[in-house]
């Protein structure tokens, strides 16, 4: 625990400071300009879920639903798929 008091305030400092740097990109959107920049690290794992059988059958699949409207309002669907 000694060894601790001795060293807290450069501790403070040492966990702060990217604390500091962390907080100001994100104010700035540093961070989205990061995310467009890296390529994507899933896209492979993506690639082959989507490629898979399975998946072809649940998108192949087209949902509609019915909207009942309130009196007086027209009726309309909406398809995905």
């Amino acid at each position: 625990m000694s060894a601790f008091r001795t060293r807290a305030r450069r501790l403070r400092i040492a966990a702060g400071a990217p604390m500091i740097v962390l907080a100001l990109a994100l104010a700035f959107n540093v961070t989205d300009a990061i995310q467009r920049a890296l390529p994507d690290y899933a896209s492979a794992a993506r690639k082959k879920v989507e490629d898979s059988d399975a998946a072809r059958r649940k998108t192949a699949r087209r949902a509609t639903v019915e909207v009942r409207p309130a009196a007086g309002i027209q009726a309309c669907s909406f398809t995905f798929g």
